[in-house]
């Protein structure tokens, strides 16, 4: 297996990808249990890279941005 290298900005899409589909899906949903195993693999690379802040702040302006519809 190889390396792949991912902006912080795309590291927050994957989480705000999967934190939708955690919402959005019922619990044994196999969609979600794979959202949920990579989110948590996702936050352990980020947390090891020391990348936290850049990646929240990125979560934190999608969360803020003006939208038409929100199904939050």
């Amino acid at each position: 297996m190889g390396a792949m290298r991912m902006s912080d900005f795309y590291l927050a899409e994957v989480l705000r990808l999967s934190e939708w589909v955690i919402k959005n899906t019922n619990s044994n949903h196999s969609q979600n249990l794979r959202a949920k195993r990579l989110t948590k693999r996702v936050m352990k690379f980020i947390e090891q890279t020391g990348h936290n802040q850049s990646v929240m702040t990125h979560i934190n302006e999608d969360r803020n941005r003006a939208r038409l519809f929100d199904d939050e």
